[in-house]
């Protein structure tokens, strides 16, 4: 007795490789592309600039600094120095912009 409904047919090897690749895909998976990983930069290293002193001069203002491989030195304002730019150099301390930061300095305490 022959089965109503049931037809035979013949499959070549391509057509099973087709469905053994397909049979490897995950089913439940999104249909769009998830957001992009958000990449938090890491933190600034620390600032191992100091001051030491401040020279206040009209136009001439100058900051007494200790730089990060101890050498002290005098700076303009508007000079860059261990990746810190002086912004204002005012009595007993100074501004610098510290990796896009604002960060104000005073003397080195003993």
């Amino acid at each position: 007795m022959a089965n109503a409904g049931h037809v035979e047919t013949e499959v070549n090897d391509d057509q099973v490789q087709a469905l053994r690749v397909a049979a490897t895909r995950p089913l439940r998976r999104p249909l769009y592309d998830p957001p992009p990983a958000v990449i938090v930069p890491p933190p600034p290293p620390p600032l191992r600039l100091r001051l030491v002193g401040t020279i206040l001069e009209p136009g001439n203002s100058q900051a007494l600094l200790r730089s990060a491989d101890g050498r002290i030195a005098m700076h303009p304002l508007g000079a860059t120095v261990d990746e810190a730019t002086i912004d204002r150099i005012e009595p007993g301390r100074i501004v610098v912009t510290y990796h896009g930061e604002s960060r104000t300095l005073t003397p080195e305490t003993p």
